[in-house]
């Protein structure tokens, strides 16, 4: 869900320019998604006049793969779509934009994205559209996706040769180039592809929130909290409830506390309870919540309106309590911290076990 605060640049810290708009991201994310762009932001953080007051560095531009083939704002903003949430429509995604995004896939170091982006191209090369796919591939040096555009034009020689003003377009030297392959046998392009690139989202995040966790990455806030200081990130809880998205402040460049904000010393009775929360908020993590931690948690997400977290916490009691462990969490929820959703989800289940041993009894 981070990457919803792509349209919310309220804590992101760092900004891209193009011709027609401003991007905002935020580089923790992008520390951890891609080396090669977030070497780019680090060039950038080290000129004074590109940092605000708040902290925001500002990238005046991307680096160009070619004079003709400038990396636009709408490109770039799909390749943060694919760094926050690796969730792209490839299908939807016409022959060009998915050509420009192995460009830039290839320009950020992106196996991925590029991989997936020629799948793409390949795809949806038609007789409409592979002089114009041949000609930009050829210049940015493209080359699988120059190959799949020679490979379509072998297989439809006669109505590529026949577009005079498409081979026009395309030039002489280029236009040889072809016709020079397509003398030879043909070749679909489809040997020895490798394996598309596994996913890394998940894992990437889970790195950010360990080395946020350890302090060997700086958050934007902190959680003091029974002795103990936990930092994080405000984008990542804010990404699951929107009245934390209104209550946090733009980051300042530092660690804001945010203890009494987030109400843990009357929502939470551990440091385990708050780092369940935000384990769930970066990388989806749901292991750490047996029914002790669960008992807690679920007030804490009802409070602050994340309602999937509230709900998995409401299943994990509810099917976990068993009639020799009953009384020991009943206990627990007792805690004048914790409050009575939860004393109720368990009443549910006493009573549900006294309508079970009535019918027994009646039968």
């Amino acid at each position: 869900m981070i990457h919803h605060q792509l349209q919310e640049p309220k804590f992101s810290d760092v900004q891209f320019n193009f011709d027609n708009k401003v991007v905002h991201a935020h580089s923790m994310i992008i520390q951890v998604r891609s080396k090669a762009l977030h070497q780019l932001i680090e060039k950038n953080t080290s000129k004074k006049k590109n940092k605000s007051r708040r902290g925001v560095v500002t990238v005046p531009a991307l680096p160009v793969p070619h004079p003709d083939y400038k990396i636009t704002s709408d490109t770039f903003e799909t390749v943060l779509q694919f760094l926050y949430a690796d969730n792209l429509d490839f299908d939807a995604i016409p022959a060009r934009a998915a050509l420009d995004l192995s460009i830039a896939g290839n320009l950020f170091e992106l196996p991925r994205l590029v991989r997936l982006a020629q799948d793409r191209v390949r795809a949806s090369i038609d007789l409409g559209n592979v002089h114009h796919l041949l000609k930009v591939s050829h210049d940015t040096k493209e080359e699988t996706c120059r190959k799949y555009c020679v490979n379509f034009a072998s297989k439809n020689r006669k109505e590529f040769i026949s577009n005079k003003d498409a081979i026009n377009q395309i030039g002489v030297e280029l236009f040889q180039d072809v016709m020079a392959f397509l003398m030879l046998e043909e070749d679909d392009g489809s040997g020895n592809l490798p394996e598309v690139p596994e996913s890394t989202l998940r894992g990437d995040f889970k790195k950010l929130y360990s080395d946020v966790d350890m302090g060997a990455t700086p958050g934007d806030a902190c959680v003091v909290f029974k002795g103990v200081t936990v930092p994080f990130h405000k984008a990542f809880l804010a990404s699951h409830s929107k009245s934390l998205t209104a209550s946090f402040q733009p980051t300042q460049g530092g660690d804001e506390v945010v203890s009494d904000m987030l109400k843990v010393k009357t929502l939470l009775t551990s440091v385990e309870g708050l780092r369940a929360v935000l384990k769930y908020a970066y990388f989806g993590e749901m292991a750490s919540l047996n029914v002790h931690i669960a008992c807690e948690v679920q007030e804490f997400a009802k409070t602050h309106g994340m309602h999937e977290l509230q709900q998995i916490c409401e299943y994990v009691i509810a099917t976990n309590i068993t009639t020799d462990s009953i009384m020991r969490y009943v206990l627990f929820v007792l805690s004048p911290v914790l409050v009575c959703e939860t004393i109720l989800l368990i009443l549910c289940f006493i009573l549900q076990c006294h309508a079970c041993c009535l019918q027994c009894w009646q039968h």
